[in-house]
Protein backbone atom coordinates (compact mmCIF):
# COMPACT_ATOMS: atom_id res chain seq x y z
CA UNK A 1 0.00 0.00 0.00
CA UNK A 2 1.15 3.16 -0.70
CA UNK A 3 -0.41 6.79 0.11
CA UNK A 4 1.14 10.76 -0.31
CA UNK A 5 -0.17 11.46 3.49
CA UNK A 6 -2.29 9.72 6.20
CA UNK A 7 -5.78 11.33 6.70
CA UNK A 8 -7.10 12.29 10.20
CA UNK A 9 -9.75 9.52 11.81
CA UNK A 10 -12.33 8.49 10.19
CA UNK A 11 -11.92 11.68 7.79
CA UNK A 12 -13.27 14.40 9.77
CA UNK A 13 -12.85 17.36 8.53
CA UNK A 14 -11.81 19.87 11.98
CA UNK A 15 -8.11 20.58 10.65
CA UNK A 16 -9.38 21.74 7.25
CA UNK A 17 -9.71 25.74 8.23
CA UNK A 18 -6.14 25.10 9.63
CA UNK A 19 -3.34 26.25 7.92
CA UNK A 20 -0.95 23.07 7.87
CA UNK A 21 -3.10 21.05 10.45
CA UNK A 22 -3.82 18.35 7.67
CA UNK A 23 0.38 18.36 7.19
CA UNK A 24 1.06 18.01 10.43
CA UNK A 25 -1.23 15.29 11.24
CA UNK A 26 0.49 13.32 8.42
CA UNK A 27 3.70 13.82 9.67
CA UNK A 28 2.47 13.09 13.52
CA UNK A 29 1.19 9.99 12.29
CA UNK A 30 4.20 9.09 10.35
CA UNK A 31 6.72 9.06 13.03
CA UNK A 32 4.84 6.82 15.26
CA UNK A 33 5.36 4.16 12.19
CA UNK A 34 8.85 4.71 11.49
CA UNK A 35 9.20 4.66 15.27
CA UNK A 36 7.60 1.42 15.89
CA UNK A 37 9.29 -0.24 12.51
CA UNK A 38 12.59 0.84 14.48
CA UNK A 39 11.46 -0.87 17.56
CA UNK A 40 10.58 -4.22 15.82
CA UNK A 41 13.92 -4.17 13.97
CA UNK A 42 15.61 -3.49 17.20
CA UNK A 43 13.96 -6.34 19.17
CA UNK A 44 14.70 -8.72 15.74
CA UNK A 45 18.00 -8.07 16.01
CA UNK A 46 18.64 -8.30 19.76
CA UNK A 47 16.96 -11.98 19.81
CA UNK A 48 19.27 -13.32 16.59
CA UNK A 49 18.06 -11.60 13.66
CA UNK A 50 20.56 -10.19 10.68
CA UNK A 51 21.14 -6.21 11.14
CA UNK A 52 19.56 -5.59 8.15
CA UNK A 53 16.45 -7.57 8.57
CA UNK A 54 13.23 -5.64 7.13
CA UNK A 55 10.50 -5.72 9.57
CA UNK A 56 7.15 -6.90 7.98
CA UNK A 57 4.69 -4.04 9.83
CA UNK A 58 5.82 -0.90 6.79
CA UNK A 59 4.81 2.52 6.78
CA UNK A 60 2.52 2.97 4.08
CA UNK A 61 3.37 6.90 3.31
CA UNK A 62 7.38 5.59 2.99
CA UNK A 63 8.95 6.27 -0.54
CA UNK A 64 9.59 2.74 -1.08
CA UNK A 65 5.73 1.55 -0.42
CA UNK A 66 4.00 1.17 -3.60
CA UNK A 67 0.04 0.00 -4.32
CA UNK A 68 0.62 -3.68 -4.50
CA UNK A 69 -1.42 -6.41 -7.17
CA UNK A 70 -2.26 -8.45 -4.10
CA UNK A 71 -3.10 -6.22 -1.41
CA UNK A 72 -5.94 -7.17 1.00
CA UNK A 73 -7.91 -5.30 3.31
CA UNK A 74 -9.39 -6.81 6.93
CA UNK A 75 -11.08 -5.36 9.82
CA UNK A 76 -9.74 -6.49 13.31
CA UNK A 77 -13.60 -6.23 15.48
CA UNK A 78 -13.82 -7.27 19.26
CA UNK A 79 -16.21 -5.84 21.81
CA UNK A 80 -16.82 -2.51 23.27
CA UNK A 81 -16.81 -3.50 27.05
CA UNK A 82 -13.50 -4.19 29.23
CA UNK A 83 -13.20 -7.90 29.52
CA UNK A 84 -10.58 -7.53 32.48
CA UNK A 85 -13.92 -6.03 34.76
CA UNK A 86 -15.87 -8.83 34.06
CA UNK A 87 -13.03 -10.90 34.45
CA UNK A 88 -12.07 -9.69 37.72
CA UNK A 89 -14.88 -8.25 39.27
CA UNK A 90 -18.23 -10.32 37.47
CA UNK A 91 -21.34 -8.90 38.82
CA UNK A 92 -19.83 -5.50 39.96
CA UNK A 93 -18.20 -4.61 36.79
CA UNK A 94 -20.86 -2.62 35.41
CA UNK A 95 -20.32 -0.62 38.72
CA UNK A 96 -16.89 -0.87 38.65
CA UNK A 97 -16.59 0.98 34.75
CA UNK A 98 -18.53 3.84 36.01
CA UNK A 99 -15.40 5.21 38.15
CA UNK A 100 -12.72 6.95 37.28
CA UNK A 101 -9.44 5.72 38.40
CA UNK A 102 -6.71 8.31 39.98
CA UNK A 103 -2.69 8.06 39.34
CA UNK A 104 0.27 10.17 39.02
CA UNK A 105 0.97 11.44 35.00
CA UNK A 106 4.04 13.42 36.45
CA UNK A 107 6.08 16.02 38.56
CA UNK A 108 5.55 19.87 38.84
CA UNK A 109 7.93 22.16 39.02
CA UNK A 110 8.93 21.85 42.82
CA UNK A 111 8.84 17.73 42.34
CA UNK A 112 5.58 17.65 43.66
CA UNK A 113 3.23 14.82 42.00
CA UNK A 114 0.77 15.34 39.43
CA UNK A 115 -2.65 13.57 39.78
CA UNK A 116 -4.62 13.34 36.78
CA UNK A 117 -8.45 11.05 36.27
CA UNK A 118 -9.31 8.75 33.51
CA UNK A 119 -12.09 5.95 32.65
CA UNK A 120 -11.36 2.22 33.86
CA UNK A 121 -13.06 1.84 29.98
CA UNK A 122 -9.84 -0.20 27.89
CA UNK A 123 -11.43 -1.33 24.64
CA UNK A 124 -10.51 1.68 22.93
CA UNK A 125 -14.55 2.90 23.82
CA UNK A 126 -15.25 5.00 26.74
CA UNK A 127 -18.70 6.57 27.67
CA UNK A 128 -20.08 9.01 30.08
CA UNK A 129 -24.04 9.25 30.97
CA UNK A 130 -25.78 12.13 32.22
CA UNK A 131 -28.24 11.70 34.94
CA UNK A 132 -31.66 14.19 35.66
CA UNK A 133 -31.09 16.13 38.57
CA UNK A 134 -33.44 15.65 40.52
CA UNK A 135 -34.74 11.90 39.54
CA UNK A 136 -30.98 10.91 39.59
CA UNK A 137 -32.41 8.33 36.54
CA UNK A 138 -29.96 8.19 33.43
CA UNK A 139 -30.70 10.70 30.36
CA UNK A 140 -28.22 10.04 28.36
CA UNK A 141 -25.10 7.96 27.45
CA UNK A 142 -22.53 9.47 25.19
CA UNK A 143 -20.07 7.36 23.39
CA UNK A 144 -16.51 7.72 22.28
CA UNK A 145 -13.29 6.16 20.37
CA UNK A 146 -11.91 9.79 19.39
CA UNK A 147 -7.83 9.99 20.42
CA UNK A 148 -6.76 12.16 22.75
CA UNK A 149 -3.47 12.95 20.38
CA UNK A 150 -6.18 14.02 18.43
CA UNK A 151 -7.68 16.48 20.29
CA UNK A 152 -3.72 17.37 21.50
CA UNK A 153 -3.06 18.18 17.62
CA UNK A 154 -6.30 20.42 17.36
CA UNK A 155 -5.64 22.60 20.48
CA UNK A 156 -1.79 23.42 19.49
CA UNK A 157 -1.17 22.04 16.39
CA UNK A 158 2.09 19.79 17.36
CA UNK A 159 0.60 17.14 20.26
CA UNK A 160 2.17 17.50 23.17
CA UNK A 161 5.67 16.04 23.95
CA UNK A 162 3.58 12.88 26.53
CA UNK A 163 2.80 11.15 22.80
CA UNK A 164 5.89 11.50 21.35
CA UNK A 165 8.78 10.72 24.16
CA UNK A 166 11.18 7.36 23.18
CA UNK A 167 11.83 4.99 25.75
CA UNK A 168 14.60 7.58 26.77
CA UNK A 169 12.33 9.80 27.40
CA UNK A 170 13.95 11.75 24.43
CA UNK A 171 11.31 13.70 21.59
CA UNK A 172 12.52 13.45 18.26
CA UNK A 173 9.54 14.37 16.62
CA UNK A 174 10.37 17.34 14.91
CA UNK A 175 7.71 18.38 12.04
CA UNK A 176 8.51 20.40 8.89
CA UNK A 177 4.47 21.39 9.16
CA UNK A 178 3.88 24.90 11.60
CA UNK A 179 0.61 24.63 12.08
CA UNK A 180 -0.78 26.33 15.28
CA UNK A 181 -4.16 24.45 16.26
CA UNK A 182 -7.28 26.34 17.11
CA UNK A 183 -8.28 26.45 21.02
CA UNK A 184 -11.51 28.00 20.19
CA UNK A 185 -12.21 25.20 18.12
CA UNK A 186 -12.00 22.50 20.26
CA UNK A 187 -14.27 24.79 22.99
CA UNK A 188 -16.83 24.67 20.42
CA UNK A 189 -16.77 20.66 19.61
CA UNK A 190 -16.81 20.50 23.60
CA UNK A 191 -19.79 22.82 24.08
CA UNK A 192 -21.80 21.07 21.69
CA UNK A 193 -21.09 17.38 22.05
CA UNK A 194 -21.65 18.12 25.78
CA UNK A 195 -24.95 20.18 25.32
CA UNK A 196 -22.98 22.30 28.00
CA UNK A 197 -21.95 26.25 27.82
CA UNK A 198 -20.30 26.21 30.70
CA UNK A 199 -17.13 25.24 29.73
CA UNK A 200 -14.39 27.67 29.28
CA UNK A 201 -11.60 27.60 27.66
CA UNK A 202 -9.39 27.84 30.32
CA UNK A 203 -10.94 24.74 32.06
CA UNK A 204 -9.33 22.56 28.86
CA UNK A 205 -5.71 23.91 29.63
CA UNK A 206 -2.86 22.69 31.95
CA UNK A 207 -2.11 25.70 34.40
CA UNK A 208 1.30 24.76 34.64
CA UNK A 209 4.63 23.33 33.33
CA UNK A 210 4.27 19.10 33.76
CA UNK A 211 7.75 17.20 33.39
CA UNK A 212 8.42 13.28 33.26
CA UNK A 213 9.78 13.17 36.59
CA UNK A 214 11.73 15.48 39.54
CA UNK A 215 14.91 16.34 37.75
CA UNK A 216 12.88 18.69 35.00
CA UNK A 217 14.73 17.50 31.75
CA UNK A 218 12.06 16.58 29.82
CA UNK A 219 7.98 18.66 29.81
CA UNK A 220 5.20 16.05 29.28
CA UNK A 221 2.71 18.94 29.10
CA UNK A 222 3.84 22.92 29.03
CA UNK A 223 1.57 25.57 31.15
CA UNK A 224 -1.52 26.23 28.32
CA UNK A 225 -0.73 23.12 26.62
CA UNK A 226 -4.56 20.88 26.15
CA UNK A 227 -4.98 19.08 29.03
CA UNK A 228 -6.75 15.67 27.78
CA UNK A 229 -8.03 14.69 31.46
CA UNK A 230 -9.84 17.82 31.90
CA UNK A 231 -12.88 17.54 34.11
CA UNK A 232 -15.23 18.10 30.75
CA UNK A 233 -13.69 14.83 29.89
CA UNK A 234 -14.07 12.70 33.02
CA UNK A 235 -16.46 13.89 35.58
CA UNK A 236 -18.45 15.87 33.52
CA UNK A 237 -18.44 14.48 30.06
CA UNK A 238 -16.73 11.85 27.27
CA UNK A 239 -15.05 14.24 24.40
CA UNK A 240 -12.13 11.50 23.38
CA UNK A 241 -10.28 8.69 25.32
CA UNK A 242 -8.68 8.87 28.39
CA UNK A 243 -7.59 5.63 29.60
CA UNK A 244 -3.47 5.36 29.37
CA UNK A 245 -3.94 2.76 26.83
CA UNK A 246 -6.30 4.02 24.28
CA UNK A 247 -4.22 5.84 22.36
CA UNK A 248 -3.13 5.70 18.49
CA UNK A 249 0.45 5.49 19.67
CA UNK A 250 -0.53 2.28 21.24
CA UNK A 251 -2.91 1.16 18.34
CA UNK A 252 0.32 1.29 16.09
CA UNK A 253 2.77 -0.07 18.14
CA UNK A 254 0.51 -2.97 19.04
CA UNK A 255 0.26 -4.16 15.51
CA UNK A 256 3.50 -3.45 14.63
CA UNK A 257 5.12 -5.90 17.57
CA UNK A 258 2.31 -8.08 16.76
CA UNK A 259 3.77 -8.91 13.34
CA UNK A 260 7.19 -10.20 14.99
CA UNK A 261 6.61 -14.58 15.18
CA UNK A 262 7.05 -16.25 18.18
CA UNK A 263 8.98 -19.47 17.98
CA UNK A 264 10.20 -20.46 22.21
CA UNK A 265 9.81 -23.95 21.45
CA UNK A 266 9.79 -26.55 18.36
CA UNK A 267 6.17 -25.22 17.90
CA UNK A 268 5.65 -21.54 16.23
CA UNK A 269 3.35 -19.68 18.60
CA UNK A 270 -0.53 -19.34 17.12
CA UNK A 271 -3.59 -18.68 19.65
CA UNK A 272 -3.96 -15.19 21.00
CA UNK A 273 -3.39 -15.82 24.50
CA UNK A 274 -0.03 -17.58 23.88
CA UNK A 275 1.16 -14.82 21.72
CA UNK A 276 0.21 -11.65 24.14
CA UNK A 277 1.78 -13.03 26.97
CA UNK A 278 5.08 -14.21 25.22
CA UNK A 279 5.29 -11.09 22.97
CA UNK A 280 3.95 -8.51 26.14
CA UNK A 281 2.48 -6.28 23.63
CA UNK A 282 -0.78 -5.66 25.24
CA UNK A 283 -3.15 -7.08 28.13
CA UNK A 284 -4.13 -10.32 28.11
CA UNK A 285 -7.22 -10.04 29.59
CA UNK A 286 -8.81 -7.57 27.07
CA UNK A 287 -11.20 -8.28 24.59
CA UNK A 288 -9.37 -6.24 21.70
CA UNK A 289 -5.25 -6.29 23.09
CA UNK A 290 -5.29 -10.61 22.14
CA UNK A 291 -7.77 -10.31 19.13
CA UNK A 292 -5.44 -7.46 17.35
CA UNK A 293 -2.57 -8.97 17.86
CA UNK A 294 -3.45 -12.58 17.33
CA UNK A 295 -5.11 -11.30 13.83
CA UNK A 296 -1.81 -9.46 12.91
CA UNK A 297 0.30 -11.85 13.83
CA UNK A 298 -1.74 -14.68 11.56
CA UNK A 299 -0.87 -11.95 8.66
CA UNK A 300 2.96 -12.17 9.66
CA UNK A 301 2.78 -15.91 9.59
CA UNK A 302 1.96 -15.75 5.91
CA UNK A 303 5.19 -14.49 5.10
CA UNK A 304 3.24 -11.37 3.58
CA UNK A 305 3.89 -7.32 4.51
CA UNK A 306 1.63 -5.87 7.04
CA UNK A 307 0.30 -2.46 7.63
CA UNK A 308 -2.65 -0.07 9.01
CA UNK A 309 -5.05 1.36 6.39
CA UNK A 310 -5.31 4.86 6.57
CA UNK A 311 -6.78 6.72 8.23
CA UNK A 312 -5.22 5.24 11.31
CA UNK A 313 -8.05 5.14 13.96
CA UNK A 314 -10.20 3.00 16.70
CA UNK A 315 -13.33 2.66 15.85
CA UNK A 316 -17.03 2.11 16.03
CA UNK A 317 -18.63 -0.09 13.41
CA UNK A 318 -21.59 -1.59 14.87
CA UNK A 319 -24.52 -1.18 17.10
CA UNK A 320 -26.18 -3.92 17.80
CA UNK A 321 -29.76 -3.14 19.85
CA UNK A 322 -31.96 -6.35 19.00
CA UNK A 323 -31.71 -6.97 22.43
CA UNK A 324 -33.08 -3.86 23.96
CA UNK A 325 -36.54 -3.76 24.74
CA UNK A 326 -38.49 -0.12 25.14
CA UNK A 327 -41.78 0.12 27.23
CA UNK A 328 -44.07 0.91 23.94
CA UNK A 329 -42.39 -1.28 21.38
CA UNK A 330 -40.44 1.37 19.84
CA UNK A 331 -36.93 -0.21 18.21
CA UNK A 332 -33.97 0.98 20.69
CA UNK A 333 -32.15 1.81 17.27
CA UNK A 334 -34.19 4.86 16.88
CA UNK A 335 -32.24 6.29 19.81
CA UNK A 336 -29.12 5.94 18.70
CA UNK A 337 -27.32 8.10 16.60
CA UNK A 338 -24.29 8.00 15.42
CA UNK A 339 -22.64 11.71 16.08
CA UNK A 340 -19.01 12.00 14.25
CA UNK A 341 -18.24 11.34 11.48
CA UNK A 342 -22.12 12.28 9.55
CA UNK A 343 -20.58 11.08 6.01
CA UNK A 344 -18.72 7.65 5.73
CA UNK A 345 -15.07 7.46 3.67
CA UNK A 346 -16.89 5.81 0.52
CA UNK A 347 -15.46 1.80 0.92
CA UNK A 348 -16.74 -1.31 3.19
CA UNK A 349 -15.90 -0.08 6.35
CA UNK A 350 -18.27 1.62 8.58
CA UNK A 351 -16.31 3.77 10.90
CA UNK A 352 -17.55 5.99 13.80
CA UNK A 353 -16.05 8.48 16.36
CA UNK A 354 -18.91 9.45 18.54
CA UNK A 355 -22.30 8.07 19.18
CA UNK A 356 -25.40 8.98 21.53
CA UNK A 357 -28.18 7.22 22.98
CA UNK A 358 -30.86 9.17 24.45
CA UNK A 359 -34.76 8.88 24.69
CA UNK A 360 -36.89 11.94 23.00
CA UNK A 361 -38.63 13.62 25.13
CA UNK A 362 -41.76 12.84 23.41
CA UNK A 363 -41.82 9.66 24.95
CA UNK A 364 -43.00 9.46 28.40
CA UNK A 365 -40.40 7.52 29.66
CA UNK A 366 -36.81 6.99 30.21
CA UNK A 367 -33.48 5.32 29.08
CA UNK A 368 -33.83 3.54 33.26
CA UNK A 369 -37.22 1.97 31.94
CA UNK A 370 -35.56 0.22 28.74
CA UNK A 371 -34.19 -3.17 29.60
CA UNK A 372 -31.34 -5.55 28.65
CA UNK A 373 -31.67 -9.13 29.45
CA UNK A 374 -34.34 -8.51 31.69
CA UNK A 375 -32.64 -5.51 33.64
CA UNK A 376 -33.02 -1.74 33.15
CA UNK A 377 -30.69 0.04 31.64
CA UNK A 378 -28.60 1.92 34.29
CA UNK A 379 -25.00 1.90 33.17
CA UNK A 380 -23.50 2.51 29.59
CA UNK A 381 -21.15 -0.50 30.13
CA UNK A 382 -24.75 -2.49 29.70
CA UNK A 383 -24.74 -0.79 25.79
CA UNK A 384 -20.97 -1.09 25.59
CA UNK A 385 -21.42 -5.08 25.28
CA UNK A 386 -23.82 -3.80 22.59
CA UNK A 387 -20.76 -2.24 20.25
CA UNK A 388 -18.27 -3.73 18.10
CA UNK A 389 -15.14 -2.07 17.78
CA UNK A 390 -12.40 -2.67 15.08
CA UNK A 391 -9.35 -1.45 13.48
CA UNK A 392 -8.46 -2.11 9.81
CA UNK A 393 -5.09 -3.86 8.81
CA UNK A 394 -2.99 -4.30 5.14
CA UNK A 395 -1.65 -7.13 3.91
CA UNK A 396 0.54 -7.60 0.47
CA UNK A 397 3.08 -8.87 -1.35
CA UNK A 398 2.08 -12.58 0.28
CA UNK A 399 4.70 -14.88 0.37
CA UNK A 400 7.62 -12.32 -0.21
CA UNK A 401 9.18 -11.64 3.23
CA UNK A 402 10.12 -14.23 5.57
CA UNK A 403 11.63 -13.61 9.03
CA UNK A 404 12.52 -16.01 11.50
CA UNK A 405 10.10 -16.18 14.71
CA UNK A 406 11.98 -15.37 17.43
CA UNK A 407 11.79 -16.61 21.20
CA UNK A 408 9.48 -15.00 23.69
CA UNK A 409 10.31 -11.68 26.08
CA UNK A 410 7.67 -12.65 28.42
CA UNK A 411 5.78 -15.41 29.71
CA UNK A 412 2.47 -15.77 31.42
CA UNK A 413 0.74 -15.99 35.08
CA UNK A 414 -2.85 -17.59 34.91
CA UNK A 415 -4.71 -16.82 38.40
CA UNK A 416 -5.42 -20.59 40.01
CA UNK A 417 -8.33 -18.42 41.80
CA UNK A 418 -9.51 -16.91 38.80
CA UNK A 419 -8.58 -18.98 35.88
CA UNK A 420 -9.91 -16.29 33.45
CA UNK A 421 -6.93 -13.45 34.86
CA UNK A 422 -3.47 -13.69 33.20
CA UNK A 423 -0.78 -11.64 33.88
CA UNK A 424 2.21 -11.44 31.20
CA UNK A 425 5.50 -11.15 33.50
CA UNK A 426 8.62 -9.80 31.63
CA UNK A 427 11.99 -11.84 31.45
CA UNK A 428 14.85 -9.89 32.95
CA UNK A 429 17.93 -9.18 31.17
CA UNK A 430 21.01 -9.66 33.92
CA UNK A 431 24.30 -8.09 34.11
CA UNK A 432 26.16 -11.79 33.57
CA UNK A 433 24.31 -12.33 30.19
CA UNK A 434 21.72 -14.81 31.56
CA UNK A 435 18.23 -14.51 31.34
CA UNK A 436 15.93 -14.71 34.97
CA UNK A 437 12.25 -15.77 34.39
CA UNK A 438 10.69 -14.22 37.67
CA UNK A 439 8.40 -17.37 38.95
CA UNK A 440 4.47 -16.90 38.66
CA UNK A 441 4.21 -17.79 42.51
CA UNK A 442 6.14 -14.75 43.13
CA UNK A 443 3.13 -12.47 42.18
CA UNK A 444 0.86 -14.33 44.23
CA UNK A 445 -1.39 -17.61 43.76
CA UNK A 446 -0.36 -18.04 40.01
CA UNK A 447 0.89 -21.05 37.98
CA UNK A 448 2.51 -20.80 34.22
CA UNK A 449 0.57 -20.21 31.37
CA UNK A 450 2.23 -23.56 28.84
CA UNK A 451 3.15 -21.21 25.66
CA UNK A 452 5.14 -24.20 24.17
CA UNK A 453 8.11 -23.50 25.35
CA UNK A 454 10.99 -22.06 27.60
CA UNK A 455 11.79 -18.08 27.06
CA UNK A 456 15.26 -17.90 26.75
CA UNK A 457 16.17 -14.11 25.83
CA UNK A 458 14.19 -10.93 27.06
CA UNK A 459 14.96 -7.05 27.25
CA UNK A 460 15.62 -5.02 29.79
CA UNK A 461 12.27 -5.16 31.33
CA UNK A 462 9.86 -4.88 34.63
CA UNK A 463 7.05 -6.98 35.36
CA UNK A 464 3.95 -6.31 33.31
CA UNK A 465 1.11 -6.85 35.69
CA UNK A 466 -1.80 -6.63 32.68
CA UNK A 467 -4.85 -5.81 34.23
CA UNK A 468 -3.67 -4.27 37.64
CA UNK A 469 -4.04 -0.86 38.36
CA UNK A 470 -0.37 0.20 38.14
CA UNK A 471 0.24 -1.80 34.91
CA UNK A 472 3.31 -0.01 33.20
CA UNK A 473 4.55 -1.01 29.79
CA UNK A 474 8.65 -2.02 29.63
CA UNK A 475 10.39 1.37 28.78
CA UNK A 476 13.19 -1.08 26.48
CA UNK A 477 10.91 -1.87 23.57
CA UNK A 478 7.27 0.07 24.07
CA UNK A 479 6.45 3.33 22.77
CA UNK A 480 5.74 6.16 25.00
CA UNK A 481 2.32 6.41 23.95
CA UNK A 482 2.35 2.30 25.32
CA UNK A 483 3.73 3.48 28.66
CA UNK A 484 0.10 3.16 30.78
CA UNK A 485 -1.20 2.82 34.48
CA UNK A 486 -3.38 0.30 33.52
CA UNK A 487 -7.07 -0.85 34.60
CA UNK A 488 -8.71 -1.89 38.36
Amino acid sequence: MNITAFDPPAGIDDFDSIKDQRALWSEFISFHFDMNQKTVKDELTKNGAPSGVEPQFYNPIATAAKKEPDETTADVPWIGFPKVLTTRFGTSALDVAEELNTSVLGTDADGNGVAFSFRKQDEYLEWHADHDPKTGKVTRISFTCEAPEYWSALAQGVPSPYYTLDENNVNSFKPSATAKGDIDAVLRLYRTFLDNPKVQKADLLFPADVYVDSDKKQKLFSAGDYNPWNRWNTAGGAVHLTHRANTLGAEINLAARATIRRKPGATELTDNTSLICCAAYGNPNRNSDPTIGGKVNNFAQTNSFVTLLNPVGLYMTDFNGAGLVTPDGTPADEFWTWVRPTTQIGDRFKRYLRAVFAVPASKKYSIEDITLAGQPLRYGGQMASLITMMLVGVVDRVGKIHVDPITCVSHGCRSRQNRGYIIAVANQDQDDGTVFVPPCDSYGDFEEVNLGGTPTSSFKALALLAGTNEFRAARGHLSRSLRITRRA
